[in-house]
């Protein structure tokens, strides 16, 4: 009775623990090669895109992604959208488009049949032009463990590495091309439980200020 007891306790203590959402890498790009891979993937991995430019059209959503937010803004445009891996790398394919800077968050753990905990405020059709601040939407989550992303771009501007963002967010996209001609930046966060974030305004210093877009988004965990 001793040795089953023993080795019931061992099997209950072996149970894997679940972890919750966790960051697995980032990486940036331009859309001037028609198509982006992304490497270092396992099956079931979520990769999210934020996608800028600074004129032209909105970044086209590749096919096999799924969108989140396309804004064709009066002078600048911005993407977001979203893919589950099915194996160690993906490729994104974007065809004949003017170019445009892309930057892309891993995570694993994401639940895969409802990825996006709430619906997200999505950033206006008409610019909000000549800025140096703007304030990322508030979002309420109704599942603990949501891994939170903000995302902001602006056109015409090489702000990389000039941003102040809400410093309880970790920097996991901050990326300047010129042939997109925009600064694309995304931060992250695990929030314990559920309820209202209010993330505080990104800044940044330039002498030539242009239109920014900003955003808020949830990622329920699996």
């Amino acid at each position: 009775m001793i040795l089953v007891h023993w080795h019931n306790k061992l099997r209950q203590t072996q149970i894997p623990v679940a972890t919750g959402i966790t960051f697995v890498k980032s990486q940036t790009g331009n859309s001037g090669a028609e198509s982006i891979t992304i490497t270092g993937l396992q099956s079931g991995d979520f990769v999210l895109c934020h996608a800028a430019e600074d004129a032209g059209n909105d970044p086209p959503t590749p096919s096999s992604a799924t969108n989140i937010y396309s804004v064709d803004g009066e002078a600048h445009n911005s993407s977001m959208w979203y893919e589950f891996a099915t194996g160690t790398s993906m490729t994104q394919n974007f065809g004949a488009f003017e170019d445009f800077n892309v930057g892309y968050l891993v995570f694993r753990g994401v639940n895969q049949t409802t990825p996006l905990d709430v619906s997200i405020t999505v950033p206006p059709t008409d610019d909000t032009s000549n800025v140096s601040t703007i304030t990322p939407p508030s979002i309420t989550t109704v599942t603990n463990g949501c891994m939170l992303v903000i995302a902001m771009s602006i056109e015409d501007e090489n702000i990389q590495g000039n941003i102040t963002y809400d410093s309880s967010y970790t920097s996991g996209v901050d990326f300047y091309d010129s042939l997109g001609d925009a600064t694309t930046f995304m931060g992250y966060k695990i929030q314990s439980s559920s309820g209202t974030e209010s993330p505080s305004a990104f800044s940044w210093s330039s002498g030539n200020l242009n239109s920014a877009h900003t955003t808020t988004i949830a990622l329920r965990p699996a």
